[in-house]
């Protein structure tokens, strides 16, 4: 699960290349169709808005293919936790 980076980062300060080598880690590791999106909510509200974490996370994968985007998004959940 990509999730929980912005608390790990300056609260009040953090940016996009904060977290990115951490993202591109996960899924140069593990794939797309084993990465989930996570909004880690409510904990991640002391550092960053759902909207926020979203669009970092798009900033990141930017490059990415669409059917990669969407494992990334919602298929990999799906599969993950039969839905």
């Amino acid at each position: 699960k990509v999730s929980g980076l912005g608390t790990e980062a300056s609260h009040t300060e953090w940016v996009v290349d904060d977290v990115r080598p951490y993202i591109l880690h996960a899924v140069s590791q593990f794939g797309y169709r084993r990465c989930l999106f996570g909004s880690d909510w409510f904990v991640s509200t002391l550092a960053t808005t759902v909207g926020r974490w979203v669009g970092a996370l798009c900033d990141v994968v930017s490059d990415a293919q669409l059917e990669e985007k969407r494992q990334l998004f919602g298929g990999t959940a799906r599969a993950v936790y039969r839905l």
